[in-house]
Parts: C-alpha cells; structure tokens; sequence
C-alpha cells in the first residue's frame, strides 16, 4: 500500500483476518467431538467445587463474596484496613491477594477490599496449603493494622 494510506490499510486487515490459530482450532473441535472437552469442564467444575468448599469452611466468619463457578473471591475490608496495607500484611504471612484499587476505575475512590485467587496446586498437601492460606487470612481480617512506618 502507498504510504499514504499503509496505516489503514494495515488496521483494516487486522481487524477482518484474525483468527484462532488453525492448529487450536482443530484440535478444539476434536476435543468437542471425542468428549474430551465436557471431561475437562467437568474436571475443571470439581476443582472450583473442592476450592470454593475449603474457603466456606475455612472463611465461616468473614463477609467474603464469591460465585460459585468463580475461583475469585471478593473480601471487603473492615475500618480500619485499607487495601495496601492488608495486601502487606498478608504477603509478609506468605499469602498474596490483590488490593481493590488494582481493580477501581478511580482507586481513589474505592472502598478497601481485596481479591482472593483460589489456586489449586496438585499433590497431596494442595487442600492443606489452601486452608493454611485462608486461615492466616481470617486471622488477620481479625487483627488491627500495625502502623507501616514511623512518621513525626
């Protein structure tokens, strides 16, 4: 294409020649056709299942949100938490969680909260790892925020 127009003639071959890549596609629709592919929406529902069992039990006292074919959880934050400093806290137990803020159109104006992710990690210890991480969670929403830094 002349210079002149190469920018929208690029965009508008991107736009209509996307698509999966040949070799995903067939190998989805042999998926779909052999039954491999409702195995592994079965298999995938269990696991939720199994994760999202763990975390009623395990988070019983907390106000969490959560759907039940979602393996994210929603923990709003009681005063005087914020986000950041629950985050900190948490991860210096070794547990990771994301802050509200990260998912706010306008951080500012957000009310704190964070975003449990239930992972699972085969092997025999996967559901002990799990309780273990939402436990020191649920002690923590419990605890009062320790000041980050002296400031004068």
């Amino acid at each position: 294409a002349p210079p002149s127009v190469f920018a929208e003639v690029l965009a508008a071959s991107q736009t209509t020649s996307w698509m999966a890549p040949p070799l995903m596609a067939e190998l989805a629709c042999l998926w779909i056709q052999n039954g491999m592919a409702q195995d592994l929406i079965e298999r995938r529902a269990a696991i939720t299942d199994n994760l999202q069992t763990i975390a009623a039990r395990v988070l019983a006292e907390l106000p969490y949100r959560a759907h039940a074919a979602n393996t994210h959880l929603w923990l709003p934050l009681p005063t005087p938490w914020s986000a950041r400093e629950f985050v900190d806290a948490a991860s210096g137990r070794g547990v990771l969680v994301s802050p509200s803020t990260q998912f706010a159109i306008d951080p500012s104006n957000v009310q704190p909260g964070v975003r449990l992710c239930l992972s699972f990690v085969g092997g025999d210890m996967a559901g002990e790892r799990l309780e273990r991480a939402l436990g020191a969670l649920t002690e923590l929403y419990f605890e009062p925020p320790r000041p980050q830094a002296f400031k004068m």
